[in-house]
Parts: C-alpha cells; structure tokens; sequence
C-alpha cells in the first residue's frame, strides 16, 4: 500500500513495481465521498482479513491508519502473489505506528513515504524512490489507465496479474471475465464513485494498439428490469449469452440442448 499526500497521482505509482498484478489507488483526503468509500470498505471481510496480515491484529483503522495516510492511498499487489506492500507520508505519525508493526513486517523510510512490507518490496521501492529502478508509473498500458481521469477510488490490473487472479477464481467469474484471454488483451481500468445506496462502477478494457475495434451494442433492457432484481446481466444476443454459459462449465448442457431441441421442437 502506498501512501501520499496526493499532489501527483504518479508519485505513489513510481514506487509501486512495474509487474503490479493489481494497482488501487484512493483519494483519503477529508470529504463526503472518502468518508462513504471508507465507511463501504470496512463492509468487506476479505478487506478486513487483508488489514490485519498487513498491519497486525487489534488495529483501528479509523484510530491508527486514517490520522497518517495524507491524501492519497495506493494498494499494489505484486504479480507473484506475494503480500502488498504499504506507504504512508505523515512521516511523525507514521514512526509511532511503526512501532505496532508485527514482527518479521519490514518498513523503511523513502523520501516522504514509509515503506512497510515484506523486505525484498520494501527494498525495492526504495530503489525506484532513488530513480534507480523502473516502476509502474513507467508502464505504457498504466499511463493509458490513467488517462480516465481522476476519481476517489482507481483499479488498474495488468493482464498477466489479471489472468492470474481469474485462474483461482469461480467459474462464473471466470466466464465474464473471459475477454482477459484474448490475445490483445492488455489491462483493465475502473474508476469507483459513490453513490446513493452504493458505487457507480465503470470500466474500460485496454488492448493493443492496432487491435480490432471491441464489438459493442446499446442497451435497451433496463426499463422492464424489475427494481428489485439482485443483478442484471445483458448481452448483444443468444449466441453471447451461449458463449457464457460453456466458459462458465455448462458446455455439456448447451451441447444436449443443442442436440434434443431439432428433435423435441423443431427449433435450430
């Protein structure tokens, strides 16, 4: 996690690597909507579980991280797999809480930021500080995420991170997620904003130069979607949605379907 006082977006990434399976960055600065992204993340058990291998058991986030994290936090998830490393910028209220680091946790300063983490990350961002290294905020395809502009809460996932992330994954998720295999695949950028009962999520795929254009439709379902569905899902077609189903294990019944139906109804 890399922490900063937000000035230049760029400054938490240039201390991030350049293989970053996943690269969040958040805006902490005081405001309505860090407080509703703040208050929204604690929801999360798997937030929670990942606080307390970073930072220890017994830490109040609110109590013990808000009061150093300045204006800006990044989270960088190394492509290996390996644990996330943490920065922050309010160097005398950082010191006191590195004391509470737990044992084996390295931590180091560089310039404004305190590095803390497994040691060979923290040892490594402290050479890419120094100018020494290449980063993240050196990658092509990261510089083409960051154009989306900016927003209180940024995902940026490299596609070789990604597709590790997705082999782990369920195979629903595996299904919609599908578009990562393809071969000019590069990345997926989103940028995160609160909103009434919620986050407004968007996202952009990032491929290739010169690839060819995404195919895309305009939706026009939404207006007879009941407004207490739990999810909705639409796809360009019938085929599409054939095509979610066997990525997603259903292949062996979309097969017997196709096999029965000319039989049983006439139907290609």
């Amino acid at each position: 996690v890399l922490v900063g006082r937000g000035e230049d977006a760029d400054r938490a990434a240039a201390l991030a690597p350049p293989d970053a399976g996943l690269w969040i960055r958040a805006s902490t600065a005081s405001g309505d909507d860090q407080a509703r992204l703040w208050e929204i993340a604690q929801r999360f058990p798997s937030l929670r579980a990942l606080q307390a291998r970073l930072l220890g058991a017994g830490v109040d986030p609110e109590r013990d991280v808000r009061p150093w994290l300045g204006g800006e936090l990044g989270l960088a998830l190394p492509a290996a797999g390996t644990a996330p490393l943490l920065i922050a910028a309010d160097r005398a209220a950082a010191e006191r809480f590195r004391r509470r680091l737990p044992e084996g946790t390295a931590s180091a300063f560089a310039n404004d930021f305190l590095l803390i983490g497994p040691r060979a990350e923290v040892e490594a961002a402290a050479d890419r500080a120094g100018g020494n290294a290449p980063s993240l905020a050196d990658s092509r395809v990261y510089r083409r995420a960051a154009e989306l502009g900016r927003a209180p809460l940024e995902l940026y996932a490299a596609a070789p991170g990604l597709r590790r992330l997705l082999a782990e994954a369920p195979a629903a998720v595996r299904a919609v997620g599908a578009f990562v295999e393809a071969p000019n695949f590069e990345g997926l950028a989103a940028r995160v904003r609160p909103e009434a009962g919620g986050v407004r999520v968007s996202a952009r795929v990032l491929r290739a130069p010169g690839a060819p254009a995404a195919q895309e439709f305009a939706p026009a379902l939404q207006g007879r979607v009941p407004a207490s569905a739990a999810a909705f899902l639409e796809v360009p077609g019938a085929d599409a949605l054939i095509t979610l189903l066997e990525r997603g294990g259903a292949g062996p019944l979309m097969a017997a379907v196709r096999a029965a139906l000319p039989d049983l109804a006439g139907l290609d």
